[in-house]
C-alpha cells in the first residue's frame, strides 16, 4: 500500500506537536535506578539454547501482575499502536501477525519476564525510538551475571559495569574508545571486542533476540542507526556470556578474556560516543546539557558547543554559547555537536539559531493517523509555520563554516535540531545518521508498573511532504566516526574532520549570502535542482565565477555516492547537468531526498534534492 498524505483543513489550529516531551524519555531510560534481581539463578557455564533462556526468564522476576492485568496492558499498547501509529511506513509491518502470534500466549498467562520479553518484541517490531512498553520492574533491573536482560546499546551508565565505552567499529565488532584506569579485562581505547564464547558478536546477538530476551535501553529509528546501536551493544552485554573476544590494538593479537573478573565490578565512566578535545562534557547526573568553549587548530579557533538534550536550561545557554562564540572570539567556524543528545523540546533551540540563520527558514510539517484501520494514510496538521527559523535579530547571522557532527544516539528533538541547521547555507553534517525519530509521542497508561509510548505523529520536510523522515537516513555530508588508531591516541577522528573542513574553508563564503563590497565571490555555487520534487528528470544547475574544473556527485542519505559527473573544460557562467534519477550503474534509484555536492579545486558546495514516483 502506497502511503498517501491528505490536506485536513479541518486540523488547521491543531496543537503544534513537538519531537518529544519536555522531559526526555531517554534520559530516564539511562539514568533510571536499576533494581535488583528478585530471583536471580545462579550462573551455569556453557552456551545457552532458546528453552534455556527461557526457563532464567521465567525464574528471574517475581510473577506480581494477574493474568488480566496483563492481558490488559496488552490490548491497550497493541490497539493503541494499531489505530494511531504514524510510523509505519519503510518497516515491515507485521503488527497483526504480532497479534496472532502472542495474544494468545498472554490469555493464558505468562511470567513476568515472560511478558516483558513479549512487550520487548512487540516494541522493536516498530524500530522506532519512542514507541515502546516496557515491565519498568523488569527492564530496569540491574543486568549482573546471568540476568536475562538484553541491553540495546552501550551508553550512559551501563559502561562503567565493564569500564569500557564502546562504539560500533567495522564488521559487526565494537571499538572501545574510553576505559577505566586499571580495567578489569585490561580494555583500552583501540581494542575490538569481536563477539563471545568464540563466536562474533552478531552471531551472538541473533540467538538472544532469537530467544526473546527483555530488551532495556534505546534503539535508533533508522536502519544504520539501529544497525550501529546493536553493534555498540556488545560491551554491555558481558552479563551473558563466559568469554569476551578481544582483538588488541597494540599487538593485532584476539584475547579470550574470562568475563567472570567483571562481575561486581563498577567503575566511574559515562558512554556518549566522544573523546575529550578540551572542552568539558555535559554532566547529565547533574542535570547539564549544554557546554561551550574554543578549541585551536592550524592556528584558528573555532567554538565547540555540546548539547546533551534539549531540556531544563538549555535555550538559554546554547543561546549564551552561540552568542558567546560568535562576539566575543574570531572564531573560523563553528562545531556543534549532538553525537549525544537525548531530546526534549527542540523549540529550546529557537533563540541561538535565531543568532546564526539570516532569514527566515520554513522547515517540517506534522502528520497524524487519519484512518485507525489504515495503517499508512495520514493527515496534513498544517501547523508548519510554527517550525520556521526565525533569525533574532534581523542584522545578526554567521556565515562562517558550521559543522554540525550526528550520530545514532543523537534521538528525537536531537534529530530535529540537527535537521534544523542543516538548513544553515554554511553548515556540513559530520560523522553518522541520527537516530531518525522525527515524531512526537504520547505515553499512554496501560497498567501497574507498565510504562508505554507511542509515536502518534511524524513529519516531513516542506520541500518533501510525501516523505516521512522517521525510519529514513539522516543526510550526512561527510560520513565519518571514530577509528582505531585514533581513538588509540584519543584523538576524536570525527571532530577532526571537521575541524579540517571548517580551517581549509578560511576565506571561503557561502554563496546563499548575498555579494557585497565587502564579500569575497564564490567561485563555485550550486544553484538546486530544477524542478525539485522530480520525477522522471532533473537539471542539476551550478555556476562557476571563473573557468574550473572537478565534480557533481549524488550521494544517498547513508552518504553512498550514487551517480557522478565529471566536470572539466568549463567556462565561467551557469551550467546545466540531467539527472534522471539512477545510478552509475543505470539502476533507477528509490523515492527519496538525494544531497548533490559540486566538487571544485577550490570549494565544494551543496544542496539536495527529491526523487518522487
Amino acid at each position: 500500500m502506497n502511503l498517501v498524505l491528505v490536506a485536513s483543513l479541518a486540523l488547521a489550529t491543531a496543537t503544534s506537536p513537538i519531537a518529544a516531551p519536555a522531559s526526555s524519555i531517554f534520559d530516564e531510560l539511562e539514568l533510571a535506578p536499576r533494581l535488583a534481581a528478585p530471583n536471580p539463578v545462579p550462573w551455569t557455564p556453557g552456551h545457552k539454547t532458546v528453552t534455556d533462556w527461557a526457563a532464567l526468564i521465567d525464574a528471574t522476576w517475581d510473577p506480581i501482575h494477574t493474568p488480566a492485568q496483563q492481558r490488559t496492558a496488552f490490548d491497550l499498547f497493541w490497539n493503541d499502536v494499531d489505530a494511531r501509529y504514524a510510523c509505519f511506513h519503510d518497516i515491515d509491518d507485521v503488527w497483526l501477525d504480532l497479534h496472532a502470534r502472542y495474544r494468545p500466549e498472554v490469555a493464558g498467562g505468562v511470567s513476568r519476564g515472560r511478558f516483558a520479553g513479549i512487550l520487548g518484541q512487540l516494541s522493536l517490531s516498530l524500530r522506532e525510538s519512542h514507541t515502546r512498553a516496557r515491565d519498568y520492574g523488569v527492564t530496569n533491573t540491574f543486568a549482573g551475571r546471568g540476568i536475562p536482560l538484553l541491553h540495546a546499546n552501550d551508553l550512559a551508565l551501563r559502561v562503567a559495569d565493564l569500564g569500557a565505552a564502546v562504539t560500533a567499529g567495522d564488521d559487526g565488532a565494537g571499538l572501545v574508545y574510553r576505559a577505566t584506569i586499571n580495567n578489569p579485562l585490561g580494555l583500552e581505547p583501540g581494542d575490538v571486542i569481536l563477539g563471545y564464547d568464540g563466536r562474533p558478536w552478531r552471531e551472538c546477538l541473533d540467538e538472544l533476540l532469537a530467544a526473546e530476551l527483555p530488551v532495556t535501553g534505546m534503539w535508533a529509528s533508522s536502519p544504520d542507526g539501529w544497525d550501529h546501536n546493536w553493534i555498540a551493544a556488545v560491551g554491555a552485554n558481558w552479563h551473558l556470556f563466559d568469554t569476551m573476544d578481544v582483538r588488541k590494538h597494540g599487538s593485532g593479537d584476539t584475547v579470550h578474556l574470562s568475563t567472570h573478573v567483571i562481575d561486581g565490578y563498577i567503575g566511574h565512566l559515562y558512554g556518549n560516543e566522544q573523546l575529550h578535545v578540551g572542552i568539558p562534557f555535559p554532566d547529565m547526573t547533574q542535570n547539564g546539557v549544554v557546554t561551550w568553549g574554543v578549541i585551536e587548530r592550524d592556528d584558528q579557533q573555532i567554538g565547540y558547543v555540546y548539547v546533551y538534550g534539549w531540556t531544563g536550561n538549555a535555550g538559554l545557554y546554547f543561546r549564551d554559547a552561540i552568542d558567546d562564540l560568535t562576539t566575543n572570539h574570531d572564531t573560523a567556524g563553528l562545531i556543534i555537536d549532538f553525537r549525544k543528545n537525548s531530546g526534549g523540546n527542540m523549540f529550546l533551540s529557537d533563540e541561538g539559531l535565531g543568532l546564526l540563520f539570516r532569514e527566515e527558514v520554513p522547515t517540517i510539517e506534522w502528520f497524524a493517523r487519519s484512518d485507525p484501520d489504515d495503517h499508512l494514510t495520514l493527515d496534513n496538521l498544517s501547523v508548519w509555520p510554527t517550525y520556521v527559523i526565525d533569525p533574532n535579530p534581523i542584522d545578526r547571522y554567521y556565515d562562517r563554516p558550521i559543522a554540525v557532527l550526528t550520530g545514532p544516539n543523537c534521538v528525537s528533538s536531537g534529530d530535529q535540531v540537527a535537521l534544523r541547521l542543516t538548513y544553515h547555507p554554511t553548515a556540513q553534517v559530520f560523522g553518522k545518521t541520527t537516530a531518525a525519530a522525527f515524531n512526537s509521542p504520547e505515553s499512554i497508561q496501560i497498567g501497574p508498573w507498565f510504562q508505554a509510548h507511542v509515536a502518534v505523529y511524524d513529519c516531513a520536510r516542506l520541500d518533501a511532504l510525501a516523505v516521512p523522515l522517521t525510519h529514513r537516513e539522516f543526510p550526512v555530508d561527510v560520513p565519518v566516526w571514530l577509528e582505531p588508531d585514533d581513538v588509540a591516541q584519543q584523538i576524536d577522528t570525527v571532530v577532526e574532520a571537521a575541524a579540517t573542513w571548517i580551517t581549509g574553508s578560511v576565506g571561503i563564503e557561502d554563496p546563499s549570502f548575498p555579494d557585497g563590497p565587502d564579500t569575497p565571490v564564490a567561485t563555485a555555487r550550486f544553484l538546486g535542482a530544477r524542478p525539485n520534487p522530480f520525477n522522471p528528470v532533473t537539471e542539476l544547475v551550478f555556476s562557476l565565477a571563473r573557468p574550473a574544473q572537478g565534480e557533481l556527485v549524488v550521494f544517498n542519505l547513508a552518504g553512498r555516492r550514487v551517480r557522478s559527473f565529471a566536470l572539466r573544460g568549463l567556462a565561467a557562467g551557469e551550467h546545466r547537468v540531467i539527472w534522471d534519477g539512477c545510478s552509475d550503474a543505470g539502476v533507477l534509484q528509490a523515492s527519496g531526498t538525494y544531497m548533490v555536492q559540486l566538487r571544485t579545486d577550490e570549494r565544494i558546495d551543496s544542496g539536495r534534492v527529491t526523487l518522487v514516483k
